[in-house]
């Protein structure tokens, strides 16, 4: 069964404004929603991860009967949280990341969230004796690797020239950068060379490049409403500063 594993993930929803949209004048709107974990909120990921489990009961009647009528790859007999928060930000139900499609499919957003997932890698559990009973089994490093395909997908030519935005430009060797033993300024870590495609400095900290970005977008791009950029006419030297320092139209997604 795909909610059996003993150390699932905890339903995990994150909230993303689209930064690239235009601002809107209601702060508290969201244009897009994203979302990660396990069967607490997997809306179908799993019958397309998994198409050849017959014994999951998830994927037929009676799961999902009080609400949609028919089986839709959801852990319930209706709706779950994920989607309560959709309808209350009147957003469309998230789409499995699973089912495809193309950047139009993902515009309002993803469910990475895959039934029987684990936090830790299957790897974490083979290490210490304790394999999982499917060695197929999705950890929460592969949703984040398919939300990384995704933002090239939706952000083609919007993410500043970042070309790794997850994995630290100080760091150790191994996934991300980051380890138990080692880290940015210390145990045995090394500085990349080209520090303005990276999107994480230490692993915890955005870089340099990530920060100048998120200034261009508040200062001349759309995260603000209006546009501070258009009300510089008092103030020559944040005029001159943008000119010479920020350059157009390189902001975040």
């Amino acid at each position: 069964m795909a909610s059996s594993t003993s150390m699932s993930v905890v339903a995990v929803v994150l909230l993303v404004l689209a930064a690239a949209q235009p601002a809107r004048a209601d702060p508290a709107c969201y244009s897009r929603l994203f979302n990660f974990g396990d069967s607490l909120s997997d809306t179908g990921n799993y019958h397309f991860v998994f198409p050849n489990d017959t014994r999951e009961p998830a994927v037929r009647l009676p799961y999902g009967e009080t609400f949609f009528n028919r089986s839709t790859g959801r852990f319930s007999n209706g709706r779950l949280i994920v989607d309560f928060i959709a309808e209350a930000l009147e957003l469309p139900f998230v789409r499995p990341y699973q089912s495809g499609g193309s950047a139009e499919n993902f515009a309002r957003g993803a469910n990475f969230a895959v039934g029987g997932a684990t936090a830790l890698s299957p790897e974490f559990f083979e290490e210490n004796d304790a394999p999982l009973p499917n060695p197929d089994t999705v950890c929460l490093d592969k949703e984040l690797d398919w939300f990384r395909d995704l933002l090239k997908l939706l952000c083609p030519n919007d993410l500043a020239g970042i070309k790794y935005p997850l994995v630290a430009c100080c760091g150790v060797e191994g996934f991300y950068g980051v380890s138990e033993t080692g880290g940015c300024g210390y145990g045995e870590y090394k500085v990349r060379d080209d520090p303005e495609k990276y999107g994480s400095w230490d692993g915890f900290h955005p870089s340099e490049a990530v920060y100048k970005a998120i200034a261009n977008g508040l200062l001349r791009g759309s995260y603000t409403q209006p546009l501070i950029a258009t009300t510089t006419n008092s103030c020559p030297q944040l005029t001159e500063f943008l000119d010479s320092q920020l350059e157009p139209n390189v902001y975040l997604c």
